[in-house]
């Protein structure tokens, strides 16, 4: 699976609501933004995409921003720019997975878990 399938599959599948694309290593922010565009998800899982950046994370975060279960785990460029779109654009968010997101401080965790309260977070730091 890669950036040109996803989009694809985003205008012809658009009422998907869940979807899982992890390990698909070839999927890039570029697959994210087709996502955020034509798909309003509310669960979705890129565990392992390593390709993905903040720039991606902050799309689906601001367009997306009904989302209630994300799974970024193994997202390895992902870091506080990310955590602070989530927490400022994601209030409906009930599940985060950032296992595996070593850029991601801990005091950026912190200030999630402040300010998110409800959220089920799973952490390096658990």
């Amino acid at each position: 699976v890669d950036d040109a399938f996803l989009q694809m599959m985003c205008l012809k599948a658009n009422t998907i609501q869940k979807l899982s694309l992890a390990k698909c290593g070839q999927i890039t922010d570029a697959g994210l933004c087709s996502l955020a565009d034509y798909l309003w998800v509310e669960k979705l899982d890129i565990t392992g995409c390593r390709k993905e950046t903040d720039e991606g994370i902050e799309l689906i975060a601001v367009i997306c921003n009904g989302i209630i279960d994300l799974n970024v785990n193994g997202c390895s460029k992902v870091t506080a720019r990310s955590i602070n779109a989530i927490r400022r654009n994601c209030i409906n968010l009930q599940v985060l997975d950032i296992r595996g997101c070593n850029l991601i401080k801990e005091q950026s965790i912190l200030d999630l878990k402040k300010g998110m309260q409800h959220l089920d977070l799973k952490t390096e730091f658990d």
